[in-house]
C-alpha cells in the first residue's frame, strides 16, 4: 500500500486501523490533504499534481492465478471529536457516519453497507492548574468500513467512474471537516477529523470459492505425485493440517487473484502389514 499524506498538524488526527475481525483485511485509512497532493487508489488510479504522471500498472497474472472479479469496493474510515460531552460527540458522530454513507451512496448511486468497528474515548487536559480543575475535554474516535456494491454488468469504465466519485468525494468530505485559517486556532479543540482509506476492489463473499480452490489444489497435487513418484515408491498426500482462509490480491478494477493455503505432504504409501 502506498504512504498517504497527513492532516497539517495544526489539526489533530488520529491513525486507526480498523479491528481484523469486524472488517477482514481492511487498509490503514489515510488523511488526504489537498487534491494537488496526490490521492492515489490501490488499484494505479490516481488525481495528480501534473509535476509527474502515476506509474503505469501491468495488471499481468500468472497462468496459475484463480482470478475472479471483484464485487466490491471498500473504505475503511476513521472520525475523531473532541467536547466536554461524550454522550453529545458520539451522537454527533452517529449523524456524520449517517451523511457519509448518504454521501458516498449518491457518488456511486450504489448500494453502501456501513459496518462500525473500534471505538474509544479519552479524557485530555492542556496542562496547568486551570485544566486539572476546569472540566475535562474529551476526545471520541470512532472507525469502521463502508462496502460499496460493484454491479456485475460494470464494465472497466463504470468501474472507473465509480471509483473518481468515490475519491472525489471523500475529499470533500475530509475538507469539509477541516477548520477554517482564522477559526482554526478557536475551534480545534472541538473539531471534528475525517480520514479514508483508499478505494479497495475485493471479493465480498471469497468462501464460495473454496471448493474450487481446494479442487485446483488437489489435482495439482495428485499431477506432482504421479510425475515424482515409483512402482517402488508410490506417492501420497499425507499430515495434511486444515486449509487457513482465503486469501485475495488485488490485481486490477476487473480481476482478483484468489488462494488457499494448504499444507500438506507427500510421503511413500507404506503397504497394510
Amino acid at each position: 500500500m502506498r504512504s498517504s499524506s497527513l492532516l497539517p498538524a495544526s489539526v489533530v488526527a488520529f491513525t486507526a486501523l480498523a479491528t481484523l475481525g469486524c472488517t477482514g483485511s481492511v487498509a490503514e485509512p489515510s488523511y488526504p490533504s489537498a487534491p494537488s497532493g496526490g490521492y492515489s487508489t490501490s488499484v494505479g488510479s490516481a488525481i495528480s499534481s501534473g509535476e509527474s504522471a502515476p506509474a503505469p500498472v501491468s495488471g499481468r497474472t500468472s497462468p496459475s492465478d484463480f482470478l475472479v472479479r471483484p464485487d466490491t469496493i471498500e473504505i475503511a474510515f476513521v472520525l475523531t471529536e473532541r467536547g466536554d460531552s461524550p454522550d453529545k460527540i458520539l451522537a454527533d458522530l452517529k449523524t456524520q457516519t449517517a451523511a457519509i454513507s448518504q454521501r458516498l451512496t449518491e457518488a456511486t448511486g450504489a448500494p453502501v453497507v456501513t459496518r462500525m468497528c473500534g471505538a474509544s474515548t479519552s479524557a485530555v487536559s492542556g496542562g496547568g492548574k486551570a485544566a486539572i480543575e476546569g472540566p475535562p475535554t474529551f476526545v471520541v474516535r470512532v472507525d469502521g468500513a463502508i462496502d460499496i456494491a460493484l454491479p456485475p454488468q460494470q464494465d472497466y469504465w463504470a468501474r472507473s467512474q465509480s471509483i473518481a466519485s468515490l475519491v472525489k468525494a471523500t475529499l470533500e468530505l475530509h475538507a469539509s471537516s477541516k477548520p477554517g485559517e482564522k477559526a482554526a486556532e478557536e475551534t480545534v479543540e472541538k473539531a471534528l477529523t475525517m480520514g479514508f482509506s483508499e478505494p479497495r476492489p475485493l471479493v465480498k463473499e471469497v468462501d464460495k470459492y473454496r471448493a474450487k480452490l481446494l479442487e485446483r489444489w488437489t489435482q495439482r497435487a495428485r499431477e506432482l505425485a504421479t510425475a515424482a513418484q515409483s512402482d517402488k515408491a508410490p506417492l501420497a498426500i499425507v499430515d495434511c493440517t486444515p486449509p487457513g482462509d482465503i486469501e485475495q490480491r488485488v490485481i486490477s478494477l476487473e480481476e482478483v487473484s484468489l488462494s488457499l493455503p494448504v499444507s500438506c505432504k507427500l510421503s511413500t504409501v507404506r503397504p497394510a502389514p
